[in-house]
Parts: C-alpha cells; structure tokens; sequence
C-alpha cells in the first residue's frame, strides 16, 4: 500500500514538472535532477523526458575493476612522459577512426586503464606490467591489449627505462 502511494506521488511530480516545462517556450534544453526525479531535452525531436532516478547497484565486479583503476593511478604516474605522449597519439588516432559517439574526449590515461582491465593478473609495479604487457605500445598491440590501428605508426617509447 506505501510503495503505491510512493508511485502515485511520482506520477504526480512527474506530470507537474513535465506540464511546467513543456509550457515554456522560451526552454531550448533542459536536464537535471529534482528529488528521485531525472529530466532531460532530446534536441531532435525537442521534448523532454522525464523518468524516475535509478540507484545503480554494486557488484563484486565493480569493486574488483575499481582496485585495478586504483592501481592504474598509481603505475600511471610513474610511467616515463614519452611513453605518455605515445599513449596520448595512440589515443586521437584510434578513436578518430573507430569512436562512434564524438563528444567522448579520449586520452591516454583512458587507454591505459582499459590496458589494465584486461590484465587478468594482479599488478604491483611496472617491471610485472612490462613483463605481461611489454615495453612499448607496439608490443602492447600485439600482445592484444591495445586494438590494432591501421595507421602503421611505430612507437619507440618506452614503458620504463632499461637500466
């Protein structure tokens, strides 16, 4: 009986705003969040959707991807400028070839953390990195961390100077 009062309610903020919002023209695009309420403007057809906010729930797999972004953090600052620069070049041309949703911004730290979730293993350092993934963005390719780009570019950079 609660969660049905609950709804009604719902139904009614739902409508108030909706009936508010559609009623001013002058309201180009609108999106935002009221309460347990989530509105939004789609430009091509310019009307408003509304829908009730959705807690997303957490997985055993969420925790375990967030540990290894942790992880990625970390190994990220300790990787050489140039290998950087590489990922980052990396970056723009794979996604000016293969992204499908172009206000996506894409960056080298990006690439390297889904590097990272593919790696099955646990990673501490950068020598257990360059073991399994190799020392260049080349080796990562083919090794299948990295997607294959046709640009047939060769990256010299390395992951860590060899000492």
């Amino acid at each position: 009986m609660k969660t049905q009062n609950i709804h009604n309610l719902v139904e009614q903020d739902v409508k108030e705003i909706s009936d508010y919002l559609m009623s001013d023209e002058n309201i180009k695009s609108v999106s935002g969040r009221f309460g347990n309420i989530v509105f939004y403007t789609y430009r091509k057809t310019k009307k408003v959707y509304i829908r009730t906010y959705r807690y997303p729930s957490l997985t055993k797999q969420n925790n375990y991807n967030g540990k290894k972004v942790q992880i990625a953090s970390v190994l990220w600052k300790q990787i050489n400028n140039t290998f950087k620069a590489d990922l980052n070049d990396y970056a723009k041309i794979f996604y000016s070839e293969f992204r499908r949703n172009k206000s996506i911004h894409v960056t080298g730290y990006n690439i390297f953390c889904k590097c990272i979730l593919k790696i099955e293993q646990n990673l501490n350092d950068l020598n257990e990195l360059r073991e399994i993934a190799g020392n260049t963005i080349n080796q990562w390719i083919q090794n299948s961390y990295l997607d294959q780009i046709s640009a047939k570019i060769e990256f010299t950079a390395l992951l860590m100077d060899e000492k």
